[in-house]
């Protein structure tokens, strides 16, 4: 016979896939025109042409040295990711700070951090592989290899401690999903992502 805790309701774990895969992708659109939206208006302000459509944002005379200033170059490639830092925190302080959510604005605050800070972070990753971006702003500043990966190291715990954060958030999320023995958490966790 099985325990109670293992009881799980499945109608509501179908009902909360269907709106974690809904939140996800609003969720990610949210972030993709706000970061790219971001890098936009700097560029704007510094009179360089850009063009922004779903593949991102693109510089026509990145090569242009007279349009690319060292300011330019650090405002406007470092926008995206800040940028999304800096929403990736605001959505995890309403993330924690808000009470009583409905579920669907508990999966869509939940997507909002987490494709916040991957996109932050992916982008340097992106950047520093490719040696674009974010690397030419690197390059521009004379930062030592020996600081990138300390800096590389620090992202990683910091992403670290925001993945454990929004594992919490979620437990304390779903009190009425018992959530305490393995198999419920597993099931719960694969339908949620």
């Amino acid at each position: 016979m099985k325990q109670n805790n293992e009881i799980m309701d499945y109608n509501s774990l179908l009902k909360i896939f269907v709106i974690s895969v809904v939140s996800a992708i609003f969720a990610f659109l949210v972030i993709f025109f706000f970061s790219n939206y971001a890098s936009l208006f700097f560029a704007y302000d510094f009179d360089i042409p850009a063009s922004f459509n779903f593949t991102g944002i693109s510089f026509p005379t990145i090569n242009d040295s007279t349009h690319w200033s060292r300011d330019a170059l650090v405002t406007i490639l470092l926008s995206k990711p800040i940028s999304a830092v800096i929403g990736g925190i605001v959505f995890l302080f309403v993330f924690m700070l808000a009470t009583k959510k409905p579920v669907s604005v508990i999966m869509l605050l939940f997507w909002l951090n987490v494709f916040a800070f991957n996109s932050a972070f992916g982008v340097l990753i992106d950047d520093a592989v490719a040696s674009t971006g974010t690397y030419e702003v690197a390059v521009a500043m004379n930062i030592d290899i020996v600081y990138l990966i300390v800096t590389g190291i620090v992202f990683v715990f910091i992403f670290l401690k925001i993945g454990m954060m929004n594992g919490h958030l979620i437990l304390l999320s779903f009190p009425n999903q018992k959530l305490y023995s393995v198999k419920p958490r597993i099931m719960f966790f694969a339908q949620s992502f």
